[in-house]
């Protein structure tokens, strides 16, 4: 099925002349149905498209609320609308729908609607579903794997946050043995159900061909695009992807339209996303500058079901949808917590809890006991669990870290 996403338009279609069979389903969970037959008029075969269209439904439905969610489907469900209720009139029977995605082409004359959640709702069940995955892989692969490789003093997270594009040799970024595969076969192995990957970190370097910067692999020593292999793999192994992005960037700036630019790229070349993981953003240049609003709504426009993750240490959900603890730093999900959330935490247990790779103490690791304790605990505090591995210079997840993946594995009873 070709599928097909757009910003919303303000497109209007217009209710003239021609009836069209029409089905209305409400629910509240997907079974039982309550069935509404009506009819549906228009000048033509309502064809897909994003923006208002209007259907003259003969039979009133019961309650229907502005910000509902509705899906529309011909009855060979090979075209799909989904949108929102943007106004019901039950007097006269008129539906006002804003459709947000597509899926399929062409037209239709008979149409079944689904009414769905009110948008608010929507976004709690997005919110619990994420945490619901109970456990996740955090990839930190990019520049900072790189530039510290030589450089004892900058073994440290402030070493981590990198050095902006002038000081920095682009060419030294080459991954000889890169095997995406092997960090998806890892994530299995434990047990884990999605894995978020560092688009780009605070220093600006873009591990996909970005066409908004040429501090990216478009220009670097291995020309991959790892965002692509990183999905396909992934995906290819049943597993959900994200992707870590960092509002704070040393080499290009916060030029809101530089930052829509990547995260439109981000959310239209690389499928489904179940979460951008936002980072340096609150702390960094802030949500004036960087309005929260602007990149939610752009998110939302394009991948609804796209959870925006922001690692502000502000333990709310006034600008990010989900609680988020960086355990290091903020220790665990607090004991009484029911709001959706995640614990982040690495699975190097040395004094400098560094998140990328570096060759001192690289296999100074939490012990697989200690992270089964951790994993369980968060998940009983409704949180998800996000353990940071570190790929190294080639690629490749250590064959420390894989080993000890294995013993999560084994404790939790994961079939290897």
């Amino acid at each position: 099925m070709k599928q097909y996403r757009f910003i919303l338009t303000g497109l209007i279609i217009v209710g003239l002349g021609t009836l069209l069979s029409c089905s209305i389903e409400t629910a509240s969970g997907p079974t039982p149905y309550s069935v509404f037959k009506g009819e549906t008029t228009s000048s033509s075969s309502v064809a897909a498209g994003t923006g208002e269209k209007n259907f003259a439904i003969q039979r009133s439905l019961p309650l229907v609320g502005t910000g509902r969610t509705v899906t529309i489907s011909n009855p060979a469900g090979d075209l799909v609308m989904r949108g929102t209720i943007e106004s019901y009139d039950r007097n006269s029977g008129n539906l006002k729908v804003t459709v947000f995605e597509i899926q399929g082409e062409g037209s239709g004359d008979d149409w079944t609607v689904v009414l769905g959640k009110t948008y608010a709702e929507l976004q709690d069940s997005i919110r619990q579903a994420y945490t619901d995955m109970k456990f996740g892989m955090f990839l930190h692969f990019n520049m900072s794997t790189y530039d510290r490789c030589c450089c004892p003093e900058c073994y440290s997270v402030d070493g981590e946050w990198g050095l902006p594009s002038t000081q920095v040799d682009i060419k030294q970024f080459k991954a000889s043995k890169l095997d995406c595969g092997q960090w998806a076969d890892v994530a299995k192995s434990a047990g884990m159900k999605y894995m978020i990957l560092t688009s780009k970190h605070h220093d600006g370097f873009c591990i996909w061909p970005t066409k908004h910067t040429e501090y990216c692999v478009r220009n670097a020593g291995d020309t991959t695009d790892i965002i692509r292999a990183f999905v396909d793999s992934a995906r290819a192994r049943e597993l959900k992807v994200g992707f870590y992005y960092s509002i704070r960037d040393y080499s290009n700036g916060h030029d809101v339209d530089f930052i829509k630019g990547q995260i439109t790229e981000l959310l239209t070349n690389y499928g489904d996303i179940v979460c951008l993981w936002f980072d340096g953003w609150g702390w960094g240049p802030g949500y004036n500058l960087v309005p929260y609003d602007t990149i939610k709504n752009l998110i939302k426009s394009i991948q609804p079901s796209c959870l925006l993750a922001e690692n502000n240490h502000r333990f709310n959900t006034e600008f990010s949808e989900i609680i988020e603890y960086e355990m290091p730093i903020d220790g665990p999900p607090k004991i009484d917590n029911v709001k959706p959330a995640e614990g982040g935490q690495v699975i190097r247990a040395s004094a400098d809890h560094c998140w990328f790779w570096h060759p001192i103490d690289e296999c100074t690791l939490m012990p697989a006991k200690d992270i089964v304790d951790e994993l369980k605990m968060c998940n009983s505090r409704n949180a998800t669990y996000l353990l940071d591995l570190t790929p190294d210079t080639l690629g490749l997840i250590p064959q420390c870290q894989v080993e000890r993946m294995r013993e999560v594995g084994d404790l939790l009873g994961i079939e290897q």
